[in-house]
């Protein structure tokens, strides 16, 4: 699979559902680099960090975290000038679904919320199917 230049960015505090998710992401023939994190903080220092050069690609994460989590980083990156204005497409993949929670993260204007689902196969169709989306997905900084 094809996808456009820059890392994908992995925040979930269960390590086994990194590394599923990320074996599933190298299955599926994405080329891009993967960078995984167990916290928001730690992810947020590398989204701001002066080294950071590429553009990623998108950050997927878990909504439910500790310390600070999934709905407070989304809010973080909208509260930065440089990082908002990458418009680095922002989707939740998680097991925790509600109307309160999908009422939350969509008033962040979030890119998508979706379940892991129970079963390997379903997290795989559904990661295939957002990497298809934000393959072909014009937004301004996708050029």
């Amino acid at each position: 699979m094809i996808t456009k230049n820059g890392p994908i960015i992995l925040i979930d505090d269960d390590i086994d559902d990194l590394e599923i998710t990320s074996q599933i992401i190298t299955e599926l023939g994405v080329k891009n680099e993967i960078v995984c994190f167990s916290s928001c903080t730690d992810a947020l220092e590398h989204l701001q960090s002066d080294k950071r050069i590429d553009q990623p690609f998108v950050i997927l994460s878990d909504v439910n975290l500790p310390k600070m989590n999934g709905v407070e980083l989304k809010k973080r990156i909208d509260q930065n000038d440089a990082l908002r204005k990458k418009s680095i497409p922002f989707i939740f993949l998680s097991t925790a679904y509600s109307q309160a929670i999908l009422n939350e993260v969509y008033e962040l204007r979030v890119q998508g919320y979706f379940i892991k689902g129970t079963t390997i196969n379903e997290l795989k169709e559904t990661l295939e199917m957002i990497f298809r989306y934000w393959t072909i997905c014009k937004h301004p900084n996708s050029l």
